[in-house]
């Protein structure tokens, strides 16, 4: 059961990640998760309600197969444009609608679990343990299975691990029976033409994949022609021809960020010609390295930037690509095609987070090249993570700065959008000052290329010479771009020009934060311990995100962030509706000191998922691949909650020894583990995943030891009482959810452990001092 509603989430969160954009699958995931409050809620009615004796476990298990089925391949068919959903009714309804069905699935199988605690709730610590292990298994099996498997058999085998076992507790009944053969017969209908629906799944009409083959001009609107389809535990990687070039091909990933195959080359590249060619801003160094030795590319994708880099010459290129299936597609299924970019000698692709190659590698590069590349799908964990990206703070850029040979160059690309490319600015120019460089201002260039609508920043370890800087000058007004930095006064014609200079001209006397307070964004620069670089959120622009339509506010910006607080606004009308207001309808469970132990509860609930989402984060970075992570740490996590739960039993710990072990864990995790984790970024990965392990198993141990023993202790008092409790701390698992990130985004990850260490510290308090002291009845 556990196994099985782990695995849907992930699931379910790679097909949203497909159809819809990034913020609106945060939206969709924690809603759903409000599910298991929900139930438990309803469930508090006692056995005697009507709710009770209508949805049996065969009844529940069976309308979890259909729920599960219609919430993650049917609803996912509607034509929803979530840019519209301000404007439109139809799309705000439609979406309503969605986020309803996505609840479904999770009230079963909440339904049934709540049934079997609130039954068994004196044997809580292994129930407890056994769903935590069933958790953590289903964590492996998606990441074993979503490749060779693909999303939509996943989700009939998480339907089928949920309801089969509970049809064959009553195999007798008429809905076993019944219930039981139309589900395997859709299962195996669905089965058969798996890779039909499979391709049905696609993203809204503004995502890339459906945008870029609408009509244009006097061009008709055409089908994509998707030659190849995979998916993988970050993505679902689709490779199409070029709407324009025929002999192009682009990798999409999940429907929209695209990359061009470097598949139209039958001989080797030319060498750059500057006079004749414009370089800025994909191959800017090497107008100021002509011949470097080594180039790393971060982000190889397809291989256009690794083309760039071979028309330099050098003798090595590492090209490194977080996504597994385009790592490897560009060197296998077409293989051929792209031989003469990733088929050359001098040419190694390494499947693996920049950021964590650039610290195990141990090399150093003439030129480090990142253009344009973007982490949204860092943490699938669900509904966890934004935006972050670690490859782009200043820890980040002090990495790649130091990874450079003397006179190095790294070549950073991003959109000309206000907010981004000045925080990009302020990122660089902070390393450089927490680099002591004597004047950390003139290890900067900017260019700005209107043709392609990107500015592209050099930073090196050197200062720019005047000749360097009159080279690029020349190149940009030769072939008609702009130069962003330096840029004296008088030939300012940008506005971005001015705040640059602004900027680093007060950044000069620590006076920075007097021009960031004149801005209508938020572009100060990012650490890893708060790492969203794409939320420039402030509080006069968010109101107005929600007219937004453009692809770069949708993904990064006002529109994103705005999502947070609407998704805890509706969350906590959830909560009241669905939750307290039952409550208030049924009146306070018949235990002693019901508020304490409902605080209790909540309490568990905020805390826990705290700690879950900053530790997700942290070792993102330490395990080079957010879905390593992912499998690392919860998997971990649960384990040892599980562990922690038995062993609290057996070997009769008292509680508050249990709840003090996970305050001390918490805020060593908080303090101490970011000191540990870039000392071993260059060890091996099976190294890395042990610590990573070790560091995480201390807190799940603990952790898992106040949740099981308040719900056998309120059993003791009152068992109709158990579901309410299993409902409330579901419902402040789910809105801890939010506000966990709401949290780390306006101060750090840091915060967000000390705050579910505080939260814990009053269940302790309110355990000490208010429940260990109820008599037995």
């Amino acid at each position: 059961m556990a196994a099985a509603t782990l695995l849907l989430q992930l699931v379910q969160t790679r097909i949203f990640s497909v159809v819809y954009w990034n913020h609106v699958v945060y939206f969709i995931v924690s809603i759903a998760l409000l599910g298991f409050g929900i139930s438990g809620t309803w469930m508090s009615f006692g056995k005697d309600s009507r709710l009770a004796r209508v949805l049996t476990v065969p009844l529940a298990a069976v309308l979890f197969f259909v729920s599960t089925l219609v919430s993650s391949l049917a609803m996912t068919q509607l034509d929803i444009n979530t840019a519209s959903v301000a404007t439109v009714k139809s799309n705000q309804y439609l979406l309503y609608l969605t986020y309803a069905c996505a609840v479904l699935p999770y009230f079963f199988s909440g339904w049934i679990l709540g049934l079997v605690y609130r039954d068994y709730a004196e044997h809580m610590n292994f129930l407890y343990f056994a769903d935590l292990v069933g958790a953590a298994s289903g964590c492996f099996l998606f990441l074993a299975l979503i490749g060779p498997l693909g999303a939509v058999t996943l989700v009939v085998i998480a339907a089928g691990l949920v309801t089969l076992p509970a049809l064959a507790l009553n195999p007798r009944s008429r809905i076993s029976l019944y219930g039981g053969a139309i589900c395997l017969a859709t299962a195996a209908a669905i089965v058969v033409f798996e890779r039909d629906i499979d391709r049905s799944i696609q993203p809204e009409e503004t995502k890339a994949l459906v945008s870029l083959y609408k009509a244009a001009g006097h061009v008709p609107a055409i089908e994509p022609s998707i030659e190849f389809s995979e998916w993988n535990s970050i993505s679902r990687i689709d490779v199409t021809g070029s709407v324009r070039h025929p002999r192009e091909k682009r990798i999409f990933i999940d429907g929209d960020a695209w990359t061009g195959m470097a598949v139209h080359w039958t001989h080797p590249p030319s060498d750059w010609n500057p006079e004749r060619e414009c370089l800025i801003t994909w191959a800017s160094p090497y107008l100021l390295i002509p011949k470097p030795d080594s180039v790393l590319v971060i982000g190889s994708g397809g291989g256009v930037d690794v083309l760039n880099s071979l028309r330099a010459n050098p003798s090595h290129v590492d090209a490194v690509e977080i996504n597994p299936t385009t790592a490897r597609i560009v060197k296998q299924e077409y293989g051929k095609q792209t031989k003469v970019v990733f088929g050359r000698p001098e040419v190694d692709v390494h499947n693996e987070e920049g950021r964590s190659f650039v610290r195990r590698s141990g090399r150093q590069y003439d030129v480090i090249v990142m253009n344009a590349i973007d982490t949204f799908a860092a943490l699938n964990s669900g509904a966890y993570v934004l935006s972050e990206s670690y490859l782009y703070t200043v820890e980040a850029m002090k990495d790649y700065i130091t990874h450079l040979t003397p006179g190095g160059i790294l070549n950073i690309s991003r959109w000309k959008t206000p907010a981004e490319s000045v925080r990009l600015f302020t990122v660089m120019l902070e390393a450089m000052y927490e680099l002591g460089y004597e004047t950390p201002e003139r290890h900067i260039l900017a260019v700005f290329n209107p043709f392609n609508g990107f500015i592209g920043i050099m930073a090196g370890n050197r200062p720019f010479s005047d000749i360097q800087i009159e080279t690029v000058r020349e190149h940009a007004e030769r072939n008609k771009l702009n130069m962003m930095f330096p840029v004296a006064q008088e030939d300012m014609t940008y506005a971005i020009q001015k705040t640059y200079k602004q900027y680093a001209d007060l950044r000069q006397t620590g006076k920075q934060l007097d021009a960031v307070k004149q801005w209508e964004f938020d572009a100060r620069p990012v650490w890893d311990d708060s790492p969203f670089f794409f939320n420039f959120l402030s509080v006069r622009k968010l109101l107005m995100a929600r007219y937004s339509s453009g692809a770069a506010e949708i993904l990064r910006g006002g529109r994103a962030s705005l999502t947070l607080f609407t998704l805890l606004f509706w969350l906590t009308v959830a909560v009241l509706v669905f939750m307290f207001l039952p409550l208030l309808k049924r009146g306070r469970a018949r235990i002693p000191r019901f508020p304490s132990w409902l605080v209790y509860f909540i309490c568990l609930g905020i805390a826990f998922i705290f700690v879950e989402i900053a530790l997700m984060q942290r070792f993102s970075l330490l395990l080079g691949h957010p879905a390593r992570s992912l499998a690392t740490v919860l998997a971990t996590l649960l384990l040892f909650a599980g562990i922690g739960s038995q062993m609290r039993a057996t070997l009769r710990i008292p509680l508050a020894v249990g709840i003090s072990g996970a305050i001390v864990t918490i805020l060593v995790a908080g303090f101490v583990y970011p000191s540990i984790v870039p000392l071993t970024l260059g060890w091996p990965l099976w190294q890395r995943g042990v610590v990573t392990a070790a560091m995480v198993a201390p807190l799940g141990f603990f952790m898992g030891m106040p949740f099981p023993e308040g719900i056998r202790l309120v059993s003791i008092h009152g068992r109709d009482a158990v579901p309410w409790m299993w409902g409330v701390n579901g419902g402040a698992t789910v809105l801890g959810s939010v506000l966990a990130i709401v949290l780390a985004m306006a101060t750090n990850f840091t915060t967000v452990f000390v705050s579910a260490a505080a939260v814990y510290a009053l269940a302790l308090f309110l355990f000490v001092r208010r429940l260990s002291s109820i008599p037995a009845p």
